[in-house]
């Protein structure tokens, strides 16, 4: 089906997809739109032009400007500070363009198209080396989203956590709470509230999971999908890593944090970090214990997260930090066995 004089469309949809794309800045050179898949309000494709470059665009509601403008200046700085420092094993996505369209109705962000494996298909394949490597790269690209400054007070998201905390009193049931790692995640919550008043805020990623990653030819897990970013505490992207990163590939979330943390790793950080992955998760267990089914992969995840901890009794997971062993007049990085 033609969509221009010369572009052919695959799998397009939905209806109003057609003048969309036309109103897309340099879409005269594609040649085909094909239909990637759907996420929430957002329809996903990959475009090809008639030169046989590709590349990924995502259409979406409109947003607000600031809130589309950021996300493009996040992926521009993520991939300019890699870029810069010649971090060759850490590619990173590249900005096309992004803006609205359709008369301000649809928002739409145009990045380079990266080849590579989807991450939670490929996470679980991962060798001890490999993790590490791949664990590293994710580090060095969330320390360059963290490198964006936000709000001087941390007053907002010191309030807006404070809230969130209170709430779960309210939000969880009272069988749910008789549960022992629930109930030692709840009290080291409300225990530990004060830890995050004095904390920077940046801009976040917030949406720090295998399925938002491209596995780039064994050397780079390269961050795709910037829509969830935020302002916030920088601890508070680390929470997924002992959640669910360290649930399938404990070699990449050291590699992560050892890179993030840049080595120095302590209980002060630690204990936010954990502070932040507890909170998150009874978050998801509250939310369905309002339908009083509680969510049983919440529920295993918070067991998890206690036992790691020795129910949240120490601060630094069990499988954390790895052996350090030096040689050669450098330091190298062994993973624990």
């Amino acid at each position: 089906m033609m969509l221009s004089n010369r572009m052919t469309r695959v799998d397009a949809d939905p209806d109003d997809v057609l003048p969309c794309l036309r109103q897309v800045g340099g879409s005269e050179q594609w040649r085909t739109a094909r239909l990637l898949g759907k996420t929430g309000s957002h329809v996903a494709y990959k475009v090809e032009t008639w030169s046989g470059e590709c590349f990924h665009l995502r259409l979406g509601q409109a947003t607000s400007t600031e809130h589309n403008q950021t996300e493009g200046l996040l992926i521009d700085r993520v991939y300019q500070i890699l870029d810069q420092q010649n971090l060759m094993i850490t590619p990173a996505l590249k900005l096309a363009s992004c803006g609205r369209i359709y008369q301000d109705q649809r928002s739409y962000l145009l990045t380079h198209w990266i080849d590579g494996l989807n991450g939670r298909l490929h996470a679980h394949r991962l060798g001890q080396s490999q993790g590490y490597r791949l664990g590293i790269s994710a580090g060095l690209a969330l320390a360059a989203v963290h490198s964006l400054a936000g709000p001087d007070s941390p007053s907002a998201w010191v309030q807006e956590t404070t809230s969130r905390c209170r709430w779960l009193e309210k939000g969880l049931t009272r069988n749910v709470k008789r549960h022992q790692a629930v109930a030692a995640a709840l009290d080291f919550v409300n225990h530990n509230r004060s830890i995050i008043c004095s904390r920077p805020v940046c801009a976040l990623y917030n949406n720090l999971a295998f399925d938002q990653m491209i596995m780039y030819r064994d050397i780079a897990a390269i961050l795709i999908n910037f829509s969830q970013w935020r302002y916030g505490d920088p601890l508070y992207d680390l929470a997924p890593v002992l959640t669910d990163i360290s649930r399938i590939s404990i070699p990449f979330a050291t590699g992560l944090l050892d890179c993030y943390l840049s080595q120095q790793c302590n209980t002060r950080i630690m204990r936010i970090i954990v502070f932040y992955a507890a909170l998150r998760t009874l978050e998801q267990l509250s939310r369905s214990s309002e339908r009083q089914v509680p969510d049983q992969t919440a529920l295993r995840v918070i067991e998890r997260l206690a036992a790691d901890t020795d129910c949240f009794g120490q601060v630094i997971p069990c499988w954390y930090p790895p052996k350090r062993l030096s040689g050669h007049g450098s330091s190298h990085l062994w993973l624990s066995s």
